[in-house]
Order: C-alpha cells, then structure tokens, then sequence
C-alpha cells in the first residue's frame, strides 16, 4: 500500500478551514472544495517527507495491536488507537503493552475498522493528564467552531470526520450496540441527536458512518462524556 502523506493532508483540511469550515461540512458541493483545496496544495512548494503508517507504529513500538491514528488539525491531539481481544486490557495498558493505571485509548474489541460506527474508549481524570482530557474542550461550541475536523488513520485510508454533537450519559448506554436493523439505526441516530448538548447545524443521516469518542465525566458522577462525529471522505 502507498504510504499515506499526512502531513500534506492536514494541510489541506487547515486550508479547507480557512476557505470555510461550514462551507466544508455542510455544502452539497464539497467535492469541488476539496478538489480546489488538493489543486492548491499540489501547486504549492510545500513538500515534507511522509509521516509514519500504521506498520511503521506497530514496528516502533513493538505492537501489532495498534490500528489507528487519531489527530485534531490544529491542535497538539494525536492518539494511536489500539484494539484487543477485550474492552479490559487497553484500560491498564499502554501503547507498548506494558502496566499503566493511564491505559490507552482503544478500539471496542467488536468492531472492524469497516463498521459503519466505531467505538473509541479512553481515559479521563480530575487529577492527572490523560490524552482524552482533550474530548472536555468539546463541551464549549466556541471550540468546536474553531476545530470542527477529525482525522483518522488506518493502514488503508485517511478518513475525515465532522463533529457533531456531545453528549454525556449516565444510564443509558445505547450508543454501545453495534448491531442494528434499519429501523433501529435510524432511531439511534435521533437518538443520539436528541441527547447533543447544543446544536452545531450537522444532521445525522441513516446512511451516515460514525466514529464515536467515549471517556469518564463527573457531571453528573460516573457519567461519560462522548464525542460523535460522521465521516465526510476519504483523503
């Protein structure tokens, strides 16, 4: 597979950005954006040599469990997603497989990376650092309007995601099925837009594939916070 340049393709979504970040999201007519946007940066002479694929990760770090690479444009959020056998061993385990009470955010053990909804779990704490601390900016539409993009590597594609709501959920925990008729992915999806703290103008659709953030809160006390997003393209 041809390695994925992605530092190239962070700048086209910061261009993207600056074009327009509604324009971006919710116009009919992204392809044209995007196509302006690659044309731009194929004319340009910026050129950096190609970033890490996920082989080059798993190689690094002596683990083959590693399947993705998560990154906000913009921000220093990047997280190398892993997924095991269990949603249990990631919760005390780092990127090298070795004992930490800080684990590492990961992939639900159910999923293939082809799923039309992904399930991302990591930590959260009021007293240490943890890289889904981050998810909590979120809570503010102020953030979200300044970076309303997610990037998600797998060793086959660079996908970009849309925010599209928080929500935070105490007692029912329906955004965990994987599993749906058409009738119950629909109901999931208004479900899940019912629940969103504040309205951001991006509507789920049934057709729509979702990659959903998942971490502790504690407003109200052992809630979670989650992150959904939907994906808009390939890159």
């Amino acid at each position: 597979m041809e390695n994925k340049n992605i530092t190239l393709k962070v700048l086209m979504i910061a261009i993207i950005v600056a074009l327009g970040v509604k324009t971006y999201l919710l116009c009919v007519e992204q392809e044209e954006v995007i196509n302006q946007v690659e044309r731009y940066v194929q004319n340009t002479v910026y050129r950096k040599d190609s970033t890490k694929s996920i082989a080059d990760y798993q190689s690094t770090y002596q683990n083959p469990e590693i399947v993705g690479n998560l990154l906000v444009p913009g921000t220093d959020f990047q997280v190398l997603v892993t997924q095991a056998t269990d949603n249990s061993f990631y919760l005390q385990h780092d990127i090298k497989k070795e004992f930490s009470e800080l684990g590492n955010p990961f992939l639900d053990y159910r999923n293939h990376l082809e799923d039309k909804k992904l399930l991302i779990y990591g930590h959260n704490s009021q007293t240490v650092s943890t890289e889904f601390q981050f998810l909590e900016n979120y809570l503010s539409a102020q953030f979200y309007e300044q970076y309303p993009v997610f990037l998600w590597q797998t060793e086959d594609s660079l996908d970009v995601y849309s925010f599209v709501g928080a929500l935070i959920v105490d007692s029912n925990f329906w955004h965990m099925q994987l599993e749906f008729t058409e009738e119950e992915w629909l109901h999931h999806l208004n479900w899940l837009q019912n629940q969103f703290l504040y309205s951001t103008g991006v509507s789920l659709d049934i057709d729509d594939q979702l990659l959903i953030l998942q971490t502790c809160y504690y407003e109200p006390k052992d809630s979670y916070l989650l992150i959904v997003t939907k994906k808009e393209t390939e890159i």
